[in-house]
């Protein structure tokens, strides 16, 4: 626009200041307009819709041992308003009291995601699937074995075993199978849900005891889960683990990240959900646990015993480890499709049943949960 003709040199600098001003206001308005923006969005996240009011003391125990508690918000809103259950604690309780008859409902809660990039190592479980592996893999698994002494077929069959070699690395959300555990600390918690046979078998001191040293545990492990995704970048929402909240391709519990997880591929972080840091990391972890000096079965059952102390479980391992180390040799004969499993364990028992809770005799009959009405909420 032009200026009208006539004006004194001081009303066109007046005129200039006053188009000046728009220009100074804009960007203190869109600072106010962004401040208010966030408050309520922080306000809201406080009282977010999708956060389960169950976890909120867990919440307020995390925040006040140094966690960012709008992290921790945000992490636990992902799981859903109806996330937390206490069916992951019962199953401890039916594992260690031997009281069956018991699902876990999933109802309104997120499935857990992949690693953004992951993919499933091989297509198959057979011996021939597993020997092309090695041969794919065997500069890296020979650098393994110089360094940790332990060899292939050993962290293969752990691989097997734990997550079928990655095809299957959990159902649930480790971050709530553990923050569950760790808010279902007194048996009121459980009474809720109520298993008959549970309160009829299980000495109330017994109770309170496992559920008192289990929460503590898991709430320990808890810690690991929100220190390890930190370090990655990672909603722990999001990362799947087993109903223990065992997590990555070898299934560590959140804690032996720390103490044992390898960075394989030295991309500067651990990835449990990468091959090379989970192989690293297995041998390893089998390595502290003496398999440098075991040399008989015996010998290296009492170390994947170490790894899973179920011997259901170590047995299997230690069967398909021999299995694979006899037709990597080529003197057993062993067809190339045929399974490489043995034991009767599937792809990933931990992703419907946990290692852990198999056992070698099956529960009587008389101690079966029948009727619907023993957590009928919690059945699947």
């Amino acid at each position: 626009m032009r200026e009208p003709r006539g004006r004194s040199p001081l009303d066109r600098r007046i005129l200039a200041k006053t188009r000046e001003k728009p220009a100074c206001i804009i960007p203190l308005l869109l600072l106010f307009f962004l401040a208010l923006c966030s408050l309520p969005a922080h306000a809201q996240q406080q009282a977010a819709p999708s956060l389960d009011p169950a976890w909120m003391p867990l919440i307020e125990r995390l925040a006040e041992d140094g966690f960012d508690r709008a992290a921790t918000e945000r992490s636990f809103s992902s799981l859903g308003p109806t996330s937390y259950s206490p069916a992951f604690m019962a199953a401890k309780v039916l594992e260690l009291h031997g009281v069956p008859g018991i699902g876990i409902r999933r109802d309104n809660v997120p499935e857990p995601l992949l690693p953004e990039g992951y993919a499933p190592p091989t297509p198959d479980i057979t011996v021939g699937s597993c020997l092309d592996f090695i041969t794919r893999h065997k500069k890296l698994l020979e650098d393994i074995h110089n360094k940790h002494g332990v060899r292939a077929p050993a962290i293969l069959a752990v691989l097997l075993i734990e997550t079928g070699l990655g095809q299957d690395l959990g159902r649930d959300s480790a971050l709530r199978a553990l923050a569950s555990m760790a808010a279902t600390n007194a048996p009121a918690r459980l009474e809720g849900m109520g298993n008959s046979r549970q309160k009829t078998r299980v000495a109330p001191a017994a109770l309170l005891r496992t559920l008192t040293e289990k929460s503590t545990w898991a709430y320990e492990e808890l810690q690991a889960l929100l220190r390890y995704a930190q370090q990655r970048g990672l909603n722990p929402a999001q990362m799947p683990g087993s109903i223990y909240g065992a997590v990555g391709l070898c299934q560590f519990m959140p804690s032996n990240v720390e103490k044992f997880g390898v960075d394989g591929n030295n991309d500067g972080r651990i990835d449990l959900f990468h091959l090379d840091d989970a192989m690293y990391s297995v041998a390893r972890y089998l390595e502290a646990s003496g398999w440098r000096g075991a040399v008989t079965d015996e010998e290296r059952r009492r170390v994947f015993l170490a790894y899973n102390n179920d011997v259901a479980y170590a047995s299997a391992v230690l069967a398909t480890s021999k299995r694979l180390e006899s037709a990597l040799s080529g003197k057993g004969r062993i067809s190339r499709k045929s399974s490489a499993l043995i034991g009767g364990y599937s792809a990933n028992p931990s992703a419907r049943l946990d290692p852990s809770l198999r056992r070698l005799r099956r529960a009587p009959a008389s101690a079966r949960v029948q009727a619907l009405g023993d957590y009928q909420r919690l059945l699947q």
